[in-house]
């Protein structure tokens, strides 16, 4: 890590790299983020996109607002994974991408608790308790 003289990757090689490419367009990078939406469909049942904007900014317009940030919390986990990954010089992968379940169960739960009972989603809860569980 530090400043070069090109702006090629360092991982792919593939000229020209800005700042989008090492944080999605690399393909060892791509191949991760395919994998983390698939595991958040799964975990959800929500269908995302996989673009940069889900990717780095965590825009998910087309689901409820409860949704939202449960896919924020699970996306800011893989960009923490994707930049410890990069300084280490591997690539991420989907199996590791979720390390910090316990933190990421702890704010769920504060999460569960503060919003109001007749709201509370309990669909989506039980499959992401349990895959949280099993990790």
């Amino acid at each position: 890590m530090g400043l070069r003289a090109d702006a090629c990757c360092e991982r792919c090689c593939a000229p020209d790299a800005g700042f989008l490419h090492l944080a999605g367009e690399c393909t060892e990078v791509h191949a991760f983020w395919v994998e983390v939406v698939r595991m958040i469909e799964a975990m959800s049942g929500l269908e995302l996109p996989l673009s940069p904007r889900l990717a780095l900014l965590g825009c998910v317009d087309a689901v409820r607002q409860f949704h939202r940030q449960l896919v924020g919390l699970l996306l800011l986990l893989a960009k923490r994974r994707v930049a410890m990954c990069w300084s280490r010089g591997r690539p991420p992968r989907g199996s590791d991408w979720l390390r910090n379940a316990p933190f990421c169960q702890e704010q769920l739960t504060i999460f569960w608790e503060l919003t109001p009972e007749g709201s509370r989603p309990r669909d989506i809860w039980a499959p992401l308790r349990s895959f949280l569980d099993a990790l």
